[in-house]
């Protein structure tokens, strides 16, 4: 479905911040984007969205292809279109409208208006608490109903890949594995996704395959069952060591590049 080589991505022409990135998404798979801040994570998602621009981004070297068509030159509008929708960290709903009127605003599409009524009835059926509040201005709900409301905006234009950032960033633990289920729940109705998350343990549980993204590079890729086993995201991302856990701070980072970039 999404095609990705030796993507180069600058800021205002200047910062480069992704470096010679390649991967796949397959149609249907869940996909995840492991790494910590800074890697660039956020930066990819904003690639494929067509949102580069709005941050003065811009694709310097590389394709980005969905399906045999190039998404370059593309705005994001045309790329909601054909079927992207991203979610973006820190969930910018709009906050002075209600939790309804967010989801009207997300079948903006001419192809999605048609489909308005049941997309909303389908929204409340998946987030019941949104049901609940439907009429309730959306500033008021709480972190962990204010994502679900940003996922469920996405999925109102019935993308074919939905491109999630950073979902469970400062949510409570049960909140988390409520939106770990919503996730399953969405790919098993047939999207598409694109996971960028520091959660390792969320990602590499509810997601096929992986990538690892250090300082704009690829650094490790491989199935997500076996990734989980493997000792060094075991201790760099799991936090696990020699039978026991410590404080990812007490990792030191030159030990990881030295062992995936060599």
């Amino acid at each position: 479905m999404l095609s990705i080589r030796n993507l180069e991505v600058a800021y205002q022409d200047v910062v480069h911040v992704l470096h010679g990135v390649s991967l796949e998404v397959e149609r249907g798979a869940v996909v995840a984007l492991l790494g910590p801040n800074g890697a660039g994570k956020t930066t990819l998602a904003r690639a494929v969205s067509g949102l580069l621009p709005i941050h003065d981004g811009s694709v310097t070297g590389g394709t980005i292809a969905w399906g045999d068509q190039s998404l370059l030159g593309l705005d994001s509008r045309a790329r909601s279109a054909m079927g992207i929708a991203q979610v973006m960290e820190g969930r910018r709903i709009f906050t002075s409208m209600t939790v309804e009127e967010n989801l009207v605003a997300g079948g903006f599409t001419k192809s999605a208006r048609k489909h308005l009524r049941d997309r909303t009835e389908d929204a409340y059926a998946m987030f019941p608490r949104l049901a609940e509040r439907r009429k309730q201005r959306a500033g008021y709900l709480s972190g962990g109903e204010q994502q679900m409301l940003a996922i469920a905006r996405a999925l109102m234009s019935g993308p074919e890949l939905l491109i999630l950032d950073e979902p469970t960033l400062g949510l409570a633990p049960s909140v988390r594995d409520y939106l770990r289920g919503v996730i399953a729940d969405v790919n098993s109705r047939g999207t598409t996704v694109l996971l960028v998350e520091q959660n390792a343990d969320l990602a590499l549980d509810v997601s096929f395959y992986t990538y690892i993204l250090e300082a704009g590079r690829v650094v490790h890729d491989g199935a997500s069952s076996e990734l989980r086993e493997d000792p060094d995201i075991q201790e760099f991302y799991l936090g696990i060591h020699d039978g026991g856990r410590r404080k990812m701070q007490d990792v030191k980072r030159y030990r990881r590049r030295k062992r995936w970039l060599s």
